[in-house]
């Protein structure tokens, strides 16, 4: 498929993220799509780059298109700012922290909350293989993506290239930033898909340890609570998930 026929959409993010990309439409397969990134992986490791999977997204491009109209946007001013270089595991202690005084503030104690969610929750759940993040609800088969190959040294900084949050819970591009090095550096994680809702990580090794796991999944429930509430339901059955997920998913309401 030629440029011109890719969706307006797609043309006017490619125009404002301004690096390398190649496009994949609903005639792609998701496994397709999959085996690109991973070759793209591999190469970024030579060539100086990292691949993100982009869904082309009617509100992720005005999001650009605000950030653009406003003047506002520096990708050099969020990787140097002050929440992008905070501690990114104190950062979702603290979080975590604030939601667990919620819990104290409805009469509950969050951990034996926790606690007795991991005995109730006993029936096995899978964990997470493959990207899911850009398949469509609206037919069988994927939304149109970009791969992008980003010309970042380290993953973390993608968020800086591609920003979305900073509303409801969803965390802004600078603590994404603070958040990504953390686990970057503790399990090897990547930023691998992007939609203006949704962000999944890639990961080569599982974390397969039980108490790690469990560490992890309070981790990325105070980084997005929608992952449990709206998702496996309780932070014990996302423990029980990222012992056998190599893709980490997120998604805010």
């Amino acid at each position: 498929m030629s440029e011109k026929e890719y969706k307006e959409t797609t043309k006017k993010i490619m125009e404002k993220v301004g690096c390398k990309c190649q496009v994949f439409t609903k005639d792609n397969t998701d496994q397709e799509v999959e085996k690109a990134y991973f070759e793209a992986l591999e190469r970024g490791k030579r060539e100086g780059f990292y691949p993100v999977i982009v869904t082309s997204d009617d509100t992720l491009e005005e999001w650009f298109g605000i950030l653009e109209d406003e003047d506002v946007y520096s990708k050099e001013e969020v990787l140097n700012s002050e929440d992008a270089k905070q501690d990114g595991k104190k950062y979702l202690e603290q979080r975590f922290n604030e939601y667990a005084e919620d819990y104290e503030d409805m009469g509950l104690d969050m951990e034996e909350e926790m606690l007795e969610e991991m005995l109730e929750e006993m029936d096995e759940i899978e964990g997470l293989e493959h990207f899911i993040a850009y398949q469509s609800y609206d037919h069988d088969g994927i939304e149109e993506v970009m791969l992008f190959e980003i010309p970042v040294k380290n993953p973390w900084e993608i968020p800086a290239w591609l920003p979305m949050g900073g509303w409801n819970e969803c965390p802004c591009a600078e603590e994404m930033i603070a958040v990504a090095k953390y686990w970057y550096e503790k399990y090897g994680a990547v930023i691998a898909t992007v939609s203006h809702d949704t962000l999944e990580f890639y990961v080569e090794k599982c974390v397969s340890d039980s108490e790690q796991a469990m560490e992890l999944a309070k981790e990325q429930y105070s980084f997005c609570p929608d992952c449990v509430d709206q998702g496996v339901g309780t932070i014990g059955r996302l423990r029980d998930a990222l012992e056998s997920s190599h893709v980490w998913f997120f998604w805010w309401d």
